[in-house]
């Protein structure tokens, strides 16, 4: 005989010594693992959303950063060649302003040493000094004579004196307007050049340095 248990389902056969039993499965959604696992995958996911909300935000702002570092690379390097040009400018302006001040001095030199630097002989009219290119000034002293010196002067640069005799006279002035350069000049002007130095006498060549020591014309 068989007997059916109402609150448990269970099956069982009168009358002998076993029984049989049909156990009602339960819903997938009932067991406890499903449950936990299925929670996990819904956290898991909404963290991988949130990371990647979040990495998006920070790559946005790396970009923004990176774009505002790239104007500001851009401003600096126009900014940095304004800045050069200007100090080439500067540099430009005060090599002029030098050289402009380098002219007035010796323009000044000149100016002191015309009409004050006299011997027995001779008188410095005019001087003129000219900057090279190798750093030097190159020097033409124009002449006019003493009272006593103009018998002895026939014209267009010639003396009836021995050469030996106008050679030491004319030294004499060349070495007196050396010495004035030399006292008055600072050492950022051309230096003197004793190798380039020419004598006239009312713009008539008397002679030059040219060979090292002063040599008259007729001389050469």
């Amino acid at each position: 005989m068989l007997e059916i248990n109402q609150e448990n389902g269970e099956a069982k056969v009168l009358g002998t010594t076993s029984s049989v039993v049909a156990a009602k499965p339960k819903s997938l959604y009932a067991q406890p693992l499903f449950l936990v696992v299925t929670v996990l995958t819904i956290v898991a996911l909404i963290g991988v959303g949130l990371l990647y909300q979040k990495n998006t935000r920070l790559q946005d702002d790396l970009n923004a950063q990176q774009i505002a570092l790239d104007g500001q690379s851009q401003l600096i390097k126009a900014l940095t060649e304004k800045t050069d040009s200007y100090i080439t400018q500067i540099s430009d302006i005060e090599n002029r302003a030098q050289s402009i001040a380098k002219i007035a001095l010796l323009a000044s030199i000149q100016h002191e040493v015309e009409g004050g630097i006299v011997t027995d002989d001779f008188v410095v009219n005019k001087l003129y000094l000219t900057p090279t290119n190798d750093g030097k000034v190159s020097v033409i002293i124009d002449l006019d004579t003493q009272p006593q010196m103009a018998l002895h002067y026939k014209g267009q640069g010639g003396f009836d004196l021995a050469d030996r005799e106008l050679r030491a006279k004319s030294t004499t002035i060349i070495e007196k307007v050396k010495g004035r350069y030399q006292s008055y000049a600072p050492d950022d002007l051309p230096a003197w050049n004793d190798a380039d130095v020419n004598l006239t006498i009312k713009n008539y060549a008397i002679g030059d340095t040219t060979s090292g020591q002063f040599a008259l014309v007729g001389e050469k």
